[in-house]
């Protein structure tokens, strides 16, 4: 498997902390180091307009192997206005790529659209064993720690966004929670010229799913050729509208800014006001709007870790190498010398259940693992 990153530099944080691949000409493995460590978005560096607009942005582009390509959006990058997002990966996956890992401190939700093809499988120490539709969102609330799995089916290509959302220093350390919601449970406004499907939290009275953790407005819509959506703000709100297909226009205020295809902007709403999505092209645009509320605080973010302290770091790393980051009722078992390992075989089946853990047992579900992942063992240095 081929790992290729195009237009990164030596500052720039993609997804991984570390991966291994194969050499498909000799078979040998190797290890990609990537590892990168971000802090809070430093806000001197933030430009935007008195409505609170950014600059439009747009993402790194970043491939691993031959089943993931996406462009990747960091608020390490873009400043504080991003806030309360963490990342956004907009993303297409035709292969299993990332494995099973870890998450802690940050909530992390995957939206499938609807353009997505087959099914997308989810694992976790939650206890969650599903697979997600086309049109389906997932929010998984790591608090003080979950690991979990997403891969496509066979034959499956999924097309949708991966966002790492921030919590505040005093949710940190919650209980790990999730919430699926199906496509057929959003709520749909419908107008003239536009469809938008209520992901999750609400827009002008129309109410969709609750959020876990971080209070949060998703919206998933399509903008016909002159069409125009109004969504309201409002205060101390951060939002992002991202233009997954198509151009838009987005105005808040007297301020206008135009989207190419695969842009986004994001909007720090101090006050409250509208913002307005507009088409004026011939073809349809697909948009999808994150409204959360502004957290404010700093925070350091390693990999699939986003904590208060760099000592909190170092914590949960060790945590996650002991085998810790499961429920309270299940215990994570690791064969000895495998303290330090992590990687595929860690899954839902990974944290058995106390009155389950007998040699037989394990050797059993290690196995499955072994022969079901495509991710070879990574190691924590």
């Amino acid at each position: 498997m081929e790992l290729n990153i195009r237009k990164m530099t030596v500052l720039q944080p993609i997804v991984l902390f570390l991966y291994f691949f194969i050499d498909q000409g000799t078979g040998s493995t190797k290890l990609m180091n990537i590892t990168q460590r971000e802090r809070s978005p430093d806000t001197s560096r933030v430009i935007r307009t008195p409505e609170g607009l950014t600059e439009v942005v747009g993402g790194t582009d970043l491939t691993l192997g031959d089943g993931f390509k996406a462009e990747s959006f960091r608020a390490v990058e873009i400043g504080q206005t991003m806030d309360p997002l963490v990342m956004v990966d907009h993303y297409v996956m035709t292969e299993p790529t990332f494995g099973a890992h870890p998450h802690a401190g940050m909530s992390a939700v995957s939206l499938l659209f609807e353009d997505s093809e087959g099914l997308f499988h989810n694992r976790d120490s939650l206890g969650n064993d599903f697979d997600l539709r086309p049109g389906d969102l997932y929010w998984l609330s790591a608090g003080s720690g979950a690991v979990h799995d997403e891969s496509p089916r066979a034959g499956s290509q999924i097309h949708g966004l991966q966002v790492f959302i921030n919590v505040p220093h005093s949710e940190r350390f919650a209980n790990p929670t999730s919430r699926l919601v199906r496509s057929e449970e959003m709520p749909i406004i419908e107008g003239i010229g536009y469809r938008v499907k209520v992901a999750m939290g609400e827009s002008g009275g129309v109410l969709g799913a609750v959020s876990p953790s971080t209070p949060m407005t998703i919206l998933d819509g399509v903008i016909h050729s002159n069409g125009q959506f109004s969504h309201p703000m409002g205060p101390h709100r951060g939002i992002w509208v991202h233009a997954i297909r198509g151009g838009l226009e987005v105005t808040v205020g007297k301020i206008t800014r135009p989207l190419s295809p695969r842009q986004a902007i994001a909007i720090d709403s101090v006050e409250g006001a509208e913002i307005k999505i507009s088409n004026p092209w011939d073809e349809a645009s697909h948009f999808a709007l994150f409204d959360g509320a502004q957290i404010g605080e700093t925070y350091i973010q390693e990999g699939p870790f986003v904590m208060s302290s760099q000592q909190q770091i170092v914590d949960i790393k060790k945590a996650y190498a002991a085998g810790e980051l499961c429920l309270e009722d299940f215990l994570c078992v690791l064969q000895p010398g495998e303290s330090t390992l992590v990687g595929r075989h860690f899954f839902l089946s990974h944290c058995k259940e106390k009155r389950s853990t007998n040699s037989s047992d394990y050797e059993t579900t290690k196995q499955a693992q072994r022969d079901d992942s495509r991710i070879a063992v990574e190691e924590f240095n």
